[in-house]
């Protein structure tokens, strides 16, 4: 039997994303020897619509003659893989793994949508990070790093008028990305730091949150409702804001000085705790060494699905 992989050969210009791609499509042959699995490139369109039917962050596997499909997805902005228009009405999609700013639960979504979903991992995403990380990275010393919480990002949204209120507090530090930190010059900046704010963006769930683990800086953001297949957990892995918002185009429970009022008082009131932060840092920098490499999300991957479901 032939299946499809449908699947961006450059993965949009990902290399996290193509390596993944790649180890998985090899992984299905070699496993799945019953089954011939070839590879479809989907049109530049379809590339650029990343939520869509190959879309750039999709891997989909789809059986020709019934349409029924797995989905691995990295993308996936407040359920959009089940909004009209998309052209996911011409599959019959079973298996959805993955997805960043699933708000509703598996349960739910397998109620609402007749879809079962798992949760899976994400990995980092910008050219060169892995490497960046481990050059830059000093391992957490309390007392050697500078005694502030330090955020770099675009101002966008609700985001913009929160960082505003939040530069002008002593213990915090705003940077547009607009200042010249990009790429390595990012993580040169961000490497002396006590703390790192990661404030909802595109999405609920950032890359910045990965990297800061990478890189053994403690986390404050808001509450998280994105599920992993391995959790990342409030006062464990990240010290949480009691803030609910989806990204920074969503409104907030509260006006933007209220919310950054709640920053400010979750980086008042662990600053100085020597304790929280560095055992913080170290369950953040083993979550990021155990469950975000490429090669752990794809044997991850091959292990949890059933091709059966789709035959």
């Amino acid at each position: 039997m032939i299946l499809e992989c449908t699947y961006d050969i450059e993965a949009v210009g990902n290399p996290f994303f193509k390596k993944i791609y790649d180890k998985v499509f090899n992984e299905l042959n070699s496993k799945f020897k019953e089954y011939q699995f070839i590879h479809k490139q989907p049109t530049l369109k379809n590339i650029s619509r990343m939520s869509s039917p190959g879309g750039g962050s999709n891997f989909q596997i789809t059986n020709p003659t019934n349409k029924k499909t797995i989905l691995l997805s990295f993308w996936d902005r407040g359920m959009n893989p089940f909004e009209k228009d998309l052209g996911w009405e011409d599959y019959d999609l079973i298996d959805y793994y993955g997805g960043i700013g699933m708000f509703e639960t598996s349960e739910k979504i397998k109620e609402k949508y007749g879809v079962n979903h798992y949760p899976l991992q994400y990995p980092l995403g910008v050219k060169n990070s892995d490497i960046f990380i481990e050059k830059h990275r000093i391992k957490y010393n309390f007392e050697n790093r500078i005694p502030k919480a330090i955020f770099i990002g675009r101002m966008h949204g609700s985001r913009k008028k929160i960082c505003e209120i939040l530069k002008k507090h002593p213990y915090i530090e705003i940077f547009d990305e607009n200042d010249s930190y990009h790429n390595e010059r990012y993580f040169e900046k961000i490497k002396d730091y006590r703390m790192g704010i990661s404030l909802n963006g595109n999405g609920e769930f950032c890359l910045r949150d990965v990297e800061y683990m990478g890189m053994e800086i403690p986390i404050i953001r808001p509450k998280l409702k994105t599920k992993f297949y391995n959790p990342l957990n409030e006062n464990e892995h990240f010290i949480p804001v009691d803030i609910e918002s989806e990204n920074a185009n969503s409104d907030c429970v509260g006006t933007e000085y209220e919310v950054a009022q709640k920053i400010i008082k979750v980086v008042e009131s662990n600053i100085n705790n020597k304790d929280v932060l560095t055992e913080t840092t170290k369950n953040g920098r083993d979550y990021f060494i155990n469950f975000t490499s490429t090669d752990y999300i794809s044997d991850l991957f091959i292990n949890l699905i059933d091709i059966k479901n789709i035959t």
